[in-house]
């Protein structure tokens, strides 16, 4: 068994490819030598490559599964979840998306009458507890990280709706790139549930900023996010940033 301090460098060094010890010192605060005791473990467990002052991701190595992933910083995700469930209104047209942070949004929903669209495998049962209409894509089921329903190919599919509010993560906030995902694919259906929101939030907690990830899926000005606390890095400034107390 491993504890929370393994599977947080290791997600650290997941989202970002590679990561030094003084950055993980900033991001988990948690001491060099921890750190340094925990990147010994990932990398004799073959997960990380270490380098001088820092480790990079295995090519061997596989993301977190998303039941280790959701109890990541679960108090700062369920802060952020349950700001984000407040702006849904009784007899709204929401989007869900999938991801370890928007997951937690069902626990805290009280709206009424909602109509749900999501491709996340993980929340259509508990939507459907909650008597919720619950609208899925068609598309291919895909197991990496997470379970979820890819339908690239079917991108017009979303025509059918204008969401009053989309909810959407990312492990992936930075000044210049703005949001982003990590494949081509993902990018171009976040990009087509954002041009369909009325408005969109971006969960994501305080880790996920200064990441890069190759493919961007929208600009800073085009959504808010809501976050556990403001980001560190420069050039945030102008940004839409809700703090969930």
């Amino acid at each position: 068994m491993r504890n929370n301090n393994y599977l947080s460098i290791l997600n650290a060094c997941q989202n970002r490819g590679k990561v030094s010890v003084d950055e993980l010192v900033d991001i988990l605060d948690l001491s060099p030598a921890t750190i340094r005791r925990e990147i010994k473990r990932l990398a004799e467990d073959g997960l990380v490559e270490r380098y001088h002052g820092g480790i990079k991701i295995s090519q061997d190595n596989q993301p977190l599964p998303f039941k280790q992933r959701v109890d990541l910083y679960k108090e700062e995700k369920c802060k952020i979840a349950k700001k984000a469930a407040s702006f849904v209104k009784d007899n709204s047209i929401v989007l869900i998306d999938t991801g370890t942070t928007v997951a937690y949004i069902v626990d805290y929903l009280t709206a009424k009458n909602l109509l749900v669209f999501t491709n996340g495998i993980e929340i259509i049962k508990p939507l459907v507890k909650k008597k919720y209409h619950v609208n899925v894509p068609p598309g291919q089921i895909v197991q990496v990280s997470s379970t979820y329903i890819d339908f690239v190919q079917n991108l017009d599919y979303l025509d059918n709706f204008t969401f009053d509010v989309a909810f959407i993560g990312t492990n992936s906030i930075h000044p210049s790139l703005a949001f982003a995902s990590q494949t081509a694919s993902h990018a171009a259906i976040l990009r087509k549930m954002v041009s369909r929101a009325k408005k969109t939030y971006i969960l994501a907690d305080h880790t996920k900023f200064g990441v890069l990830n190759r493919y961007t899926f929208a600009n800073l000005n085009e959504c808010t996010i809501i976050t556990d606390k403001m980001p560190e890095e420069e050039g945030f400034e102008d940004a839409d940033i809700i703090i969930a107390e």
